[in-house]
């Protein structure tokens, strides 16, 4: 090879490898940058993670605080809620589900009166045991085994029942084990001492208050009865003295006699009525009765007290409206009675007005009464409306002090009106009137075929003016009560002279009916004595209920009146000795009058009880008397009326 081709070989060799080492430059310079990209991602994503690492580690920093934060707070609420149990006054355990206790305040602890072995980690059946066996807790007369036995089966039971024991030291420990849903057990030992003592001073309180309103209860039929029995002396010698002839100034002190006692028995009957009251005892007995007919009865009751004030007093009736309905008659009587005689008694001219409607409810049965009292009285100052149906309240002022009363109607009334479910009240405007009215809703009867309703009609405007000619009955009967012995020397007529029979004539003459009374108080003996002096029977007098139970065996009585309040054996007892006697020699049983001077509610039932027919109270009545007699008269003896005749 020449040199030129050499030398041309050797250029072209070095264009090869410059073009080679441009190449590889080129190659290099993208590799440099490559890298130093790459170079500079990791310098970022370093960046990032130490971001992130010292973000971490801050994080970790205030979790740790955090953690140390809560730690800090779970102490102290644990320190608290330890604090709180052990402040309480009773005593608090836990129990885990093997029985162990967990925990316990010291008032729990206490109540084994410093036993070692009462302390976390015992079991309930060890406390129990030591309760028992060291006399930290009273068993009564039980053996501790069995004290122990029934305590571990109340505790074995998925809700043990609340238990009360009795310390040693007469503390009272309610016992209240509630089971909790992990097996645990919280047990409450609470302190009742206070309670238990508070509850047997209330009882204590209660059976003196019992025994106070016992007290009361008899002190009121005792005073009733020591009141009705001279009462009973005045009001009936004031009806027998006004049969006979007296002058206008004789008949005037004989009327303030019988209208005083009167007064003062009606008096009676509301201070009886208000004890009953006071006490929440007022009974209603409803029965079917003709409100109608007691309506107009007692408006003829009233017309002579009207009419001698001149006014007019008149009964409204609404047509179609049913007669029969059934309610107490007595307390619907008395609440009338009541109403009406206020309104008559504080009416000095004008007329009052008694008006009756009904409307009906949705049961078919049963109708709301609507009773209004209207009259043309003095009225009511507004602030004294409320007022006046409290207890011993009347309305003050000049007009209303010049009226005496005790003020105790219109509370009964209200009373009596509630009791029947009803409602009562009043408007007034002073100086023209007052109208008092009554809803009550009363079950009523379907009104028979009759003429019923012509005969409402004649009484709807029927009025009782000054001078009226309307038939006015007997005087009412008020309710009475009876009495004890007084000491009244016998008069020389205080017993008819009837004892010895006169001889029985040839021909056989109807025998005298023959009439026991049983009677210890003489003024009594004498006022009965002369009520039916005219009438021809043959009267004998017991004084104790051991005479009239000997009397009625020897005399045997067509009809007796038996006195409830006597010496050796009272009337109940007497009574109830006849009827037995009765049973035992097969004889029918003689009617009985029961006379009395008791009048508290439930007398009555306990006098019935003993097994008399009929009942009577004091002062007696002589119409009344009479009529008992008239309605015992047997078919063989002799007319009543013959002693009149002669």
């Amino acid at each position: 090879m020449s040199l030129s081709e050499k030398l041309a070989h050797e250029r072209r060799g070095r264009l090869a490898a410059e073009r080679l080492l441009e190449l590889k430059q080129v190659e290099l310079f993208d590799a440099n940058k490559r890298l130093g990209q790459h170079a500079l991602q990791l310098s970022d994503q370093i960046i990032e993670k130490r971001e992130e690492a010292e973000h971490l580690r801050e994080e970790a920093e205030h979790l740790k605080g955090e953690n140390h934060q809560v730690r800090s707070d779970l102490d102290t609420a644990e320190q608290r809620l330890w604090n709180s149990i052990q402040t309480l006054q009773d005593g608090f355990a836990v129990f885990d589900s093997a029985q162990r206790l967990i925990t316990a305040n010291d008032n729990f602890i206490q109540l084994f009166d410093g036993l070692e072995e009462a302390q976390p980690g015992a079991s309930y059946s060890r406390l129990v045991e030591l309760l028992a066996e060291e006399g930290a807790i009273d068993i009564g007369q039980k053996h501790p085994s069995e004290w122990q036995a029934e305590m571990l089966e109340r505790w074995l039971l998925s809700s043990p029942p609340d238990i009360i024991v009795k310390l040693w030291n007469q503390r009272f420990i309610k016992v209240i084990d509630r089971r909790a849903a992990n097996g645990d057990t919280v047990t409450l030992a609470h302190d009742i001492t206070a309670t238990i003592r508070y509850e047997q001073e209330l009882k204590e309180a209660r059976d003196k208050s019992e025994a106070a309103n016992r007290a009361k209860s008899s002190f009121l039929a005792n005073m009733s009865h020591e009141l009705r029995t001279p009462m009973n002396g005045v009001v009936g010698m004031a009806d027998l003295l006004q049969e006979g002839e007296l002058d206008d100034e004789q008949q005037l002190y004989v009327d303030t006699i019988k209208s005083s006692g009167e007064a003062l028995i009606v008096i009676i009957n509301d201070v009886l009525d208000y004890s009953k009251v006071e006490a929440g005892k007022l009974q209603l007995h409803p029965e079917p009765f003709d409100l109608f007919q007691t309506l107009d009865e007692i408006c003829t009751l009233l017309r002579p007290t009207a009419t001698d004030k001149g006014l007019k007093l008149s009964l409204q009736w609404e047509d179609d409206l049913p007669r029969q309905f059934i309610a107490d008659p007595g307390r619907i009587r008395q609440v009338m009675i009541n109403l009406l005689g206020n309104a008559i008694k504080f009416t000095l001219e004008g007329q009052v007005i008694l008006r009756v409607a009904g409307v009906e409810t949705a049961d078919s049965e049963r109708m709301l009464l609507r009773i209004e009292i209207e009259d043309t009285g003095i009225g009511i100052p507004p602030d004294q409306l409320d007022h006046i149906f409290g207890e011993f309240n009347q309305a003050e002022d000049e007009h209303s002090r010049s009226f005496d009363g005790t003020g105790l109607g219109l509370a009964i009334t209200r009373e009596l009106v509630q009791l029947m479910g009803g409602d009562v009240w009043v408007d007034s405007i002073v100086g023209k009137g007052s109208c008092f009215g009554l809803k009550l809703p009363l079950p009523f009867l379907p009104p028979e075929l009759s003429n019923n309703k012509i005969i409402a009609g004649l009484h709807k405007t029927e009025e009782c003016a000054p001078g009226s000619d309307t038939a006015i009955p007997p005087d009412p009967l008020p309710s009475s009560i009876e009495n004890t012995p007084e000491q009244v020397d016998p008069l020389p007529d205080a017993e008819p002279k009837i004892e010895n029979p006169t001889p029985e004539p040839t021909v056989q003459l109807p025998r005298k009916m023959r009439v026991l009374a049983a009677e210890d108080n003489k003024t009594n003996r004498l006022v009965f004595s002369k009520m039916v002096k005219t009438l021809n029977i043959d009267l004998k007098f017991a004084e104790n209920g051991l005479e009239a139970v000997a009397f009625w065996q020897d005399f045997k009585p067509d009809l007796m009146f038996m006195d409830i309040s006597m010496p050796k054996m009272d009337g109940k007892q007497a009574t109830a000795e006849i009827r037995r006697l009765e049973n035992e020699t097969g004889q029918s049983p003689v009617p009985i009058v029961a006379v009395t001077a008791h009048a508290m509610d439930g007398d009555s039932d306990s006098i019935f009880a003993a097994g008399v027919t009929h009942y009577l109270t004091k002062p007696l009545k002589k119409a009344l008397i009479i009529e008992q007699i008239q309605d015992a008269v047997p078919e063989n003896c002799a007319s009543l009326e013959e002693d009149e005749a002669r």
